[in-house]
């Protein structure tokens, strides 16, 4: 079974990606724009409304084809994530943030090799 797999809001089918090299699970607190903030004395105050997961995916050396079908596969505004998350399997719908490429190698003006390409994975 892949690390990740993707697939479009309503289908049936996954896409399984390339095995990343490195993957980090992190989770980041939402707060509410008006409930939050600071008092006269400098006190935090906030207004928690949601905590979401954001994955950031690396891989290590890629070629071109292996590139597309991850980029290919992360088009959708929102899509499904399925991810390991201790012994089990988690679910999420999810957009994709920055995905950075890093070329490693021009083996023509249509061929690279690419080294480090991460993107990040957040929950909707």
């Amino acid at each position: 079974m892949a690390i990740l797999s993707v697939r479009s809001i309503g289908a049936t089918t996954w896409i399984a990606l390339p095995d990343s090299s490195e993957l980090e699970l992190g989770s980041m607190d939402l707060d509410s724009e008006d409930g939050t903030g600071r008092d006269a004395l400098g006190n935090l105050f906030r207004d928690r409304v949601a905590v979401k997961t954001k994955i950031t995916a690396t891989w290590g050396a890629l070629n071109q084809t292996q590139l597309n079908t991850i980029i290919n596969a992360v088009t959708d505004v929102f899509f499904q994530l399925s991810y390991p998350d201790g012994s089990s399997r988690k679910t999420i719908t999810v957009y994709v943030g920055d995905r950075v490429r890093n070329v490693k190698r021009y083996y023509t003006d249509t061929s690279m090799l690419f080294q480090g390409f991460s993107l990040s994975f957040i929950e909707q």
